[in-house]
């Protein structure tokens, strides 16, 4: 009669595909932990779900849809611009640098909109509450920067192409660096505005 194979300790380990997570242990200053933790805090995320989310986001985990958003926008601004340009001198040069006529970029700007709010999920807006920073507090406003969180990362990306060389440097200096120079005459307005608004 064959002999049973001894068990192992514990439970068996599940099949991957039922596993919901893995257990990774790092290492790391602490000043990295504090910071990621009172960004976990302020997200209302444990620790190991801050890493998890800025980690998939590294990987562009949401690279699909977010790419299906801004190629949907791109043809929108490029099939628009090019036939109102064309239609403001009716020459090759209006339909190809649509983004320097006020009309063209209008009627592209409108139909950015028109996407945008297309793909708008349903439901109220509801933003996330945080508790009031106490009165003589230099913690930020939580609750205010919430509510405009989108225009604060607009502004950021926008020094970051107008001032590269102003910007705290790394990954967000390099890719204004690179924006700037695919945008070409289409950044001369944002570097104007930018600095026009700088004083």
């Amino acid at each position: 009669m064959p002999k049973e194979k001894p068990r192992g300790r514990g439970r068996p380990p599940l099949n991957p595909a039922e596993r919901r997570r893995n257990n990774v242990t790092i290492r790391m200053r602490d000043a990295l932990k504090d910071q990621l933790q009172a960004d976990a805090n302020a997200n209302g995320r444990s620790l190991s779900e801050e890493i998890e989310v800025r980690l998939e986001a590294s990987f562009g985990a949401d690279d699909t849809a977010v790419g299906g958003a801004i190629e949907i926008i791109a043809r929108v601004m490029r099939e628009t611009g090019q036939h109102a340009g064309f239609t403001v001198d009716r020459t090759l040069e209006g339909a190809s640098e649509w983004y320097l006529d006020p009309f063209a970029f209008d009627q592209a700007a409108q139909g950015v909109h028109q996407v945008i709010e297309a793909l708008r999920p349903p439901g109220k807006i509801v933003p996330p509450k945080f508790p009031k920073t106490p009165k003589g507090s230099d913690a930020p406003d939580l609750n205010g920067i919430y509510q405009t969180l989108g225009v604060g990362f607009a502004n950021g990306a926008i020094r970051a192409i107008a001032h590269p060389d102003e910007s705290s440097g790394g990954e967000l200096q390099r890719w204004g660096v690179r924006i700037r120079a695919k945008l070409g005459r289409f950044a001369d307005n944002l570097i104007a505005k930018e600095d026009k608004k700088n004083g």
